[in-house]
């Protein structure tokens, strides 16, 4: 969600100092998965498997977004006892017979060709029946490196790849980062070229890149409890490092406090004290599973 650079920056640590790394790392993908428990929905990219009731229709909702991509959809045939492609005419694949909704609708995936997730009524007689669909789905913000390197020239918004994944890694409106600069996506033409939404201010000549697009807030919310558990291990104080903690405004305050008695620069001490854990958390919570 967010990377060693960031926790670095805030917390004052030389980016040549790799001494800590793997401990800065830890307390990234720690505060990661308490803010994703607490949100009861899984923020950070991965593959992931959910089980549903069917409702004889042709929507639903996945419990996790944004959703990249189905991988397989299958329902339960108590005949056999076993899984079988729901997607499963002549010519029909489940890329071209699932639609992804994007944006305000997050996690609502929709059948297409007159396929229906199936009706439990018609298991009742199995103990597959609250689980009679099965999908498997890539879904989650991605903060990745990107496949192959990028080429640009200054001037022009258009980015040319070797051995790059546009089409799989990115979508309109994804941010592509190289080296300190960060530029928006505006339009995928192809797996190895693209057009930003502005033109670049330098020559890009066969640089890496990272894939990101983790609202700003979240990657805020990542960062602070993150850093700010560095803080309070630091400062012997009790803090994220205890397994039973959970995400709490009673924690997040004693970072709060912690950070602002450190040593740290005045910015970095206004985003502690300004930050809103909570808003946050209500912000990107799943609740209807």
């Amino acid at each position: 969600m967010v990377t060693l650079t960031d926790i670095k920056e805030v917390l004052g640590i030389d980016t040549g100092d790799n001494s800590q790394d793997h401990y800065l790392q830890n307390l990234i993908r720690r505060a990661s998965f308490r803010i994703s428990s607490a949100c009861n929905r899984q923020l950070e990219y991965s593959e992931l498997i959910e089980y549903f009731n069917g409702n004889n229709s042709d929507k639903l909702y996945l419990k996790n977004w944004p959703v990249w991509e189905i991988v397989q959809l299958q329902e339960f045939n108590p005949e056999t006892g076993d899984y079988e492609e729901l997607i499963n005419r002549a010519g029909d694949t489940v890329k071209n017979s699932v639609y992804i909704y994007e944006g305000s609708n997050g996690g609502l995936i929709r059948l297409l060709k007159n396929y229906t997730f199936g009706n439990s009524l018609l298991y009742l007689d199995s103990s597959e029946t609250d689980h009679c669909i099965r999908i498997k789905y890539k879904a989650g913000y991605k903060n990745i490196k990107g496949a192959g390197t990028i080429c640009g020239s200054a001037g022009t918004s258009e980015i040319s790849g070797d051995e790059t994944l546009f089409e799989t890694e990115l979508r309109i409106g994804d941010r592509l980062v190289t080296g300190n600069f960060e530029y928006t996506v505006g339009e995928i033409l192809s797996d190895i070229v693209l057009n930003l939404s502005c033109n670049l201010d330098r020559t890009i000549l066969k640089e890496s890149y990272r894939v990101c697009n983790v609202p700003a807030d979240l990657a805020e919310a990542v960062l602070m409890l993150a850093a700010g558990s560095y803080l309070l291990k630091k400062y012997e104080a009790y803090g994220m490092d205890q397994k039973t903690e959970s995400v709490s405004a009673a924690l997040y305050n004693k970072i709060k406090g912690v950070a602002d008695s450190s040593s740290l620069s005045p910015n970095v001490k206004m985003r502690f004290k300004e930050f809103d854990l909570g808003l946050v958390i209500e912000v990107y919570r799943k609740i209807n599973v």
